[in-house]
């Protein structure tokens, strides 16, 4: 039985070790997921990752999922209903919401952290930006957050990918 082990470990390390992980940009501008101090994960430029004396590494790439999202946002009447696009994989990823007039589509990113709740930040095409925290509901593939804008209205939304 211990020959058996050592085999299945052996061949583990092994195919680790063939495993080229893929090489860091070099480009000061070019986008990476970055292990922060504090011990999350951000996707950001090279140069943000370095003035943080983070780790960086390349981004995991993987399928872009569409998510269905609806925001109550404070000082509109109604919900706004947009798109959000995601990442399947890693700890980060870019997102982007087109939130129609007047904001435009707002491009920005999250990232899993120490904390239950991950943070996400955007900017819109008007110049407005926001912030704020998410849960991930892993079984019901639902993501919930809170956050507000650079003008001090709250937002809460739910987002389910998009059938």
């Amino acid at each position: 039985m211990r020959l058996v082990g050592a085999f299945f470990l052996a061949a583990g390390l092994a195919a680790c070790s063939a495993a080229q992980p893929e090489p860091v940009p070099t480009d000061p501008q070019a986008w990476v997921d970055c292990r922060f101090r504090d011990g999350s994960w951000g996707h950001v430029r090279l140069t943000e990752c370095n003035e943080a004396k983070g780790w960086a590494r390349a981004p995991e790439s993987g399928e872009v999922v569409p998510y269905d999202l609806v925001l109550e946002w404070q000082g509109r009447e109604q919900p706004v209903r947009g798109m959000l696009m995601a990442s399947s994989v890693g700890m980060t990823g870019p997102i982007s919401i087109d939130l129609g007039e007047p904001h435009g589509v707002c491009e920005g990113s999250y990232r899993y952290t120490k904390t239950p709740h991950a943070v996400w930040e955007m900017t819109c095409e008007d110049g407005l930006s926001a912030s704020g925290t998410y849960v991930h509901h892993g079984g019901r593939h639902v993501v919930a957050g809170f956050g507000s804008d650079s003008e001090g209205n709250d937002i809460g939304f739910e987002a389910w990918p998009a059938r």
